[in-house]
């Protein structure tokens, strides 16, 4: 059983979108509100980021991850220093320091540095 007259009514009051008083602070209200959700997510999203960095390089040093590292090192290490030795005899010196652990620190701080430059600029778009 329905009442014709109660759906009569909501369709009446649903098809025509209410008048605004004044448009222009409507639309500054909304444009204001967008504004700050966005600082907020921005902020928001960014100590999530160091949260996570924090609690990931806590477990990484509470779990003796580094320590492993070095203990799997260990047997390979007598081969690199053969393929240096072997390869700074041939006189191809540059080769031998591709490999070596500096040059593998400086290209993991320009990889941080990259993203970071990257970083800051998409954030400056949004």
């Amino acid at each position: 059983m329905s009442d014709f007259e109660f759906e009569a009514r909501l369709e009446r009051m649903f098809s025509q979108p209410p008048r605004l008083t004044d448009p222009g602070l409507f639309a500054a209200q909304v444009q204001a509100r967008l504004e700050r959700g966005w600082a907020f997510r921005r902020v928001l999203l960014g100590a999530a980021g160091v949260v996570g960095g924090v609690v990931a390089a806590s477990q990484a040093f509470s779990s003796g991850l580094l320590s492993r590292l070095g203990q799997v090192q260990a047997p390979v290490k007598p081969l690199i220093a053969e393929l240096r030795s072997e390869r700074l005899a041939a006189g191809n010196d540059w080769s031998a320091l591709a490999g070596s652990g500096e040059v593998i620190w400086i290209a993991a701080a320009m990889l941080a540095v990259t993203v970071g430059i990257i970083a800051t600029r998409l954030s400056d778009t949004f």
